[in-house]
């Protein structure tokens, strides 16, 4: 699992204990395989979850309920004999150990005593068949009486809870018959069909049957008659809200009515219409259905739900691609990589959970011929971690005849970066394969070098922090330092022999010491980039510089509550001071520079940097330039000029303002 996702997993974790969701954490912690990573945890809720049961009978039904298809629990009495206690009320299954289990709390073994004094011959089988038989034959008469009345009769706790909800979801559908569409509560539908379709799976068949039997009957007869007034959207729209309801209302006729009524509204696809396409749909029928479903993962709460689903249906695509691949002639091959492969490009998020998923995926598009630039390069990266050999040959063999990469290919490939950083090792096969790309090398020396400024301004900050609050710097640097920078270290070898990768070269040896932005490393930064490419390199820096200083004083006001001194801006700012210091001492070099570069200093001085000096020195050698000849640079001139006339009348402003 990926950092990301294992945080992001983590503190929907933990948003569900903060809000005391219990049952709920209990199905995402076995739903992702995590009892042993959460076990104290795992023992503690389940603990809570047992309490709260014995409290009141209405929370004893509701627990019984939502835990009915949990097959892992904790190894603890209580929860143990919850789940016996179910068992025993709502599947009619007896165990002996209800009467041996020991090390109950007290709680659960007063309400063991009371389960098990229930006796049958008391029970009022006559009076309750009549009844239940009204519910048969006059469905549309049943009101919420009746089910209360029934309550009343079984003398049950556990039973009453389900009836009295019945009695007030018949109150609300038994309204609908004299409601239009403008007047219906489409959530509240909702509601009523996940209810029922709840209750099916926990009520005894046959009395579950009984107690709906009203709602199906009402609902089939609102459904006759506002298909003769309202709009095919809007009918669809009811549809869409009661699944499990029309599935009992249509019978047999249900999956060829949602056929059509899909094409209005994909929110009307259920899981049992998306299983047969998976295992029987045509390529078509497939091809359909992905874009259906990448409508309703657009939805964040239902990716999880829909996401396994799109790589059965991917795999069964490929698979008849297979299967064609022999019938279809050179021109349809070469389009593969641009047809299939571009969806699946488009999709691969949604089509892997761990990387074993991710190469097999990539494998199957591989061996079809379905690879475009973007997933080429992505194989490269996944086999070179997986060590899969045969997908790097694929993978290989594929880019000898796609086009070469694009600002926008890289820009997507960066979305994978948790792959190859820090362990840039896994970069080698796309560096060697596109050593002569200048959009590659900079793309990847560009990702390389924000992981590492990230490390070196996190660590510097860290220093900076009041008392106890690193914290604040998880979600806007995240990242495991001294990890990061040793990783780097040891495979930044891998690339010494390009050009491209000198900087960073030099970056992670001046930081060597202690991984902090000081004034010292700073300096021997900007030193090795002069030795190594003169004035032209340290300007270059210079406007990396102020690109981070943008982003930073967004990130200084996030954190001004918890700096002592320094903070992103101040420590970038310190570096401008660094680099323009070292530009002083080789300001012979400037004489010769190009006017490009003469004026990208200026563009920097003016807006980051007021110091008088070196203005004066640049407006010196703007004169120079002009009394040359050289005409180039005269609106620079002259707005250098009002820079310095600003700055003088600014300091004798101040320096008035002290006399006073």
């Amino acid at each position: 699992m990926n950092k990301s996702k294992e945080k992001r997993i983590r503190k929907e974790l933990d948003k569900l204990l903060h809000l005391g969701r219990y049952l709920e954490w209990i199905e995402k912690v076995i739903e992702r395989d995590l009892q042993k990573a959460y076990a104290q945890q795992w023992k503690e809720v389940w603990q809570t979850v047992a309490r709260h049961a014995w409290r009141l009978p209405e929370k004893l039904a509701e627990v019984c309920l939502n835990i009915k298809g949990i097959t892992s629990y904790a190894d603890i009495p209580d929860v143990r004999f919850l789940f016996l206690l179910k068992d025993f009320l709502y599947e009619d299954k007896y165990s002996d150990e209800l009467l041996t289990i020991k090390g109950l709390s007290i709680s659960a073994e007063e309400l063991r005593k009371r389960v098990l004094t229930w006796k049958e011959e008391s029970f009022p089988e006559k009076k309750l068949r009549r009844m239940l038989l009204k519910f048969v034959t006059s469905p549309e008469k049943i009101t919420k009486k009746y089910y209360i009345d029934i309550a009343a009769l079984l003398n049950d706790d556990i039973l009453y809870t389900h009836l009295t909800s019945f009695g007030e979801r018949i109150t609300y559908i038994r309204s609908i018959r004299t409601k239009n569409y403008a007047n219906l509560t489409i959530s509240r539908l909702n509601e009523v069909d996940d209810y029922l379709h709840n209750m099916s799976k926990r009520l005894p068949y046959h009395l579950y049957e009984v107690l709906s039997y009203p709602f199906i009957f009402i609902v089939t007869d609102y459904l006759r008659n506002i298909t003769k007034s309202a709009k095919a959207i809007e009918v669809v729209n009811i549809v869409s809200s009661i699944p499990y309801i029309f599935s009992l209302v249509a019978g047999e006729k249900a999956e060829a009515i949602k056929e059509k009524l899909i094409n209005y509204n994909p929110d009307i696809i259920d899981e049992e219409y998306i299983n047969k396409k998976v295992s029987t749909g045509s390529f078509e029928e497939k091809v359909a259905l992905i874009r259906k479903l990448r409508y309703l993962i657009k939805k964040e709460e239902a990716q999880s739900k829909y996401s396994h689903y799109m790589i059965a249906l991917y795999e069964g695509i490929l698979s008849e691609v297979t299967r064609q691949r022999a019938n279809l002639s050179e021109r349809e091959k070469k389009e593969l990589p641009e047809v299939i492969g571009n969806v699946i490009q488009k999709d691969i998020q949604l089509l892997w959970k761990d990387q074993r998923e991710l190469t097999h995926i990539l494998l199957m598009t591989a061996e079809n011929g379905c690879l475009n630039t973007k997933l080429a390069m992505l194989s490269l990266l996944v086999s070179e971690d997986s060590k899969n050999k045969k997908l790097m040959g694929l993978a290989q063999k594929a880019i000898d005849t796609l086009p070469k990469p694009t600002a926008e290919d890289m820009d997507w490939l960066d979305t994978f970066d948790y792959i190859f950083l820090p362990r840039i090792s896994r970069l080698k096969p796309l560096v060697e394969i596109y050593s002569n790309e200048k959009i590659v090398l900079e793309k990847i020396t560009n990702m390389i070098s924000q992981e590492i400024n990230q490390v070196l301004m996190k660590n510097s900050l860290l220093l900076q922090i009041k008392g106890d609050f690193s914290f604040a710097l998880d979600d806007i640097m995240p990242s495991e330092s001294k990890k990061t920078m040793r990783i780097l270290r040891l495979e930044i070898v891998h690339f010494q022999r390009y050009d491209e990768f000198a900087r960073i070269i030099d970056v992670l040896d001046c930081y060597k010491d202690d991984d902090c932005i000081t004034v010292e490393n700073q300096r021997c930064l900007f030193n090795k980039l002069y030795t190594r490419g003169g004035i032209d390199l340290l300007v270059t820096e210079l406007k990396n510089v102020i690109q981070q200083i943008d982003n930073a004083d967004i990130v200084d006001d996030m954190l001004d509550i918890f700096m002592e001194e320094n903070s992103p801006g101040k420590l970038l700012r310190q570096k401008l001071d660094v680099g323009f210091g070292v530009i002083k001492e080789h300001w012979e070099d400037l004489m010769l520079a190009s006017d490009e570069i003469i004026d990208n200093i200026v563009q920097i001085i003016s807006k980051y940097y007021l110091d008088s000096d070196i203005l004066i020195r640049l407006s010196n050698l703007l004169e120079t330039r002009h009394q040359t000849g050289n005409n180039n640079l005269e609106p620079l001139r002259h707005s250098l000029e009002k820079l310095l006339d600003k700055l003088k009348k600014s300091k004798k402003d101040k320096k008035k303002s002290k006399n006073k």
